[in-house]
């Protein structure tokens, strides 16, 4: 029973420590110079030519590395993802967010993972779109 409690607190511990260095992948508009991300949603609206929206890479802590990469993908109703495109962003060490554009052609969803420059997943986000009625 104790050896169970102390691996209950230990496992918590590091859950805790690793969502902590977790970056947040935010959807939005645009982003202000201070990283405050422009109308955030789940949710867009794209016309038939498509539309662009901003990928924000945001945490409490400052990164740790100097470039994370962006992938974006489509999801399929069956939760096949295709790669859409990848992004290279060079990062200040001192730096809490960087962000990037990409365009939504299409209605769907989308999910974003990034990375930092040794492969390690930083944070995933996922956004909807849809058609401007």
């Amino acid at each position: 029973l104790c050896r169970l409690k102390l691996f209950l607190i230990v496992s918590s511990g590091l859950l805790l420590t690793g969502s902590l260095s977790a970056q947040k992948l935010t959807f939005c508009e645009a982003a202000t110079s201070d990283g405050k991300a422009v109308n955030a949603a789940s949710n867009f609206y794209i016309t038939r030519q498509g539309n662009y929206v901003t990928i924000m890479t945001a945490g409490r802590k400052p990164f740790e590395c100097g470039s994370i990469t962006v992938d974006l993908f489509s999801v399929s109703a069956d939760g096949k993802e295709k790669l859409e495109e990848t992004q290279q962003l060079t990062v200040q060490h001192y730096s809490t967010w960087t962000s990037c554009n990409s365009i939504l052609r299409e209605p769907g969803t989308y999910r974003a993972y990034a990375y930092d420059e040794s492969g390690k997943l930083l944070g995933v986000g996922e956004i909807k779109a849809t058609y401007k009625p």
